[in-house]
């Protein structure tokens, strides 16, 4: 059995009863808006500014074209035989407005390779720093963004 209501409304004024009544909208007037800060990129060329071991130091990574690896592009001679062409940072996936999960490219001096799980984070529009999650020296790093 299916039953069926309607009602109707109607002032005994014969006035319109939503006349006064308050419109749901969920938008806002661009009055309302407040602006909201452009989205923090990894796009660019990083050169590494401050580490240990101090002969990385300038390295140049460029990130691909869908910001998930970063190549390196320029690199001195270093005791760890890191070199053009090797992707430094993979897997790089946000994690939020400010840091990205990503894998960091690792070598010791007997050339052993490995990549190791770490953060990057926003230090400033041009600056990141980096922590990987290992125990040899370079675990910490800072980048700037070239110009």
């Amino acid at each position: 059995m299916l039953l069926l209501f309607s009602a109707c409304t109607s002032s005994d004024d014969g006035s319109d009863p939503m006349k006064d009544a308050t419109p749901m909208n969920n938008t806002t007037s661009e009055e309302d808006a407040t602006p909201t800060e452009e989205a923090f990129s990894l796009e660019g060329i990083w050169v590494r500014t401050s580490t240990v071991p101090a002969d990385l130091e300038g390295m140049q990574v460029a990130l691909n074209e869908d910001l998930t690896e970063a190549t390196i592009i320029s690199v001195g001679v270093n005791s760890f035989g890191f070199s053009v062409g090797e992707v430094k940072w993979k897997s790089i996936l946000k994690k939020n407005a400010d840091s990205f999960d990503f894998e960091d490219l690792g070598r010791d001096m007997q050339g052993n390779s490995w990549y190791a799980e770490g953060v990057i984070t926003k230090e400033g529009p041009d600056e990141i720093s980096l922590s990987i999650n290992n125990s040899v020296a370079g675990n910490e790093q800072a980048w700037e963004r070239m110009k």
